[in-house]
């Protein structure tokens, strides 16, 4: 993600998905560090990497997971 641009297109597409029960907390994670991202990657591009802590890496990686093994299946 380089733009508000590139945050914006990912937090619309996560936005328009329904979670399972297992990756709702996932998938709300998620989608709050698109929103730091969006709101601060122009003006803060720190705000973004500091948001991407462990519960945001931890839930970026069960959700590609699921997407690898369930969507591309």
């Amino acid at each position: 993600m380089n733009t508000e641009a590139d945050v914006q297109t990912r937090l619309s597409l996560v936005e328009e998905l329904e979670p399972t029960p297992e990756l709702a907390d996932d998938l709300t994670a998620w989608t709050d560090y698109l929103t730091v991202g969006a709101e601060s990657i122009d003006d803060d591009p720190t705000a973004v990497i500091e948001a991407y802590d462990d519960n945001a890496k931890a839930s970026g990686e069960a959700l590609f997971e699921y997407y690898m093994g369930t969507c591309l299946q």
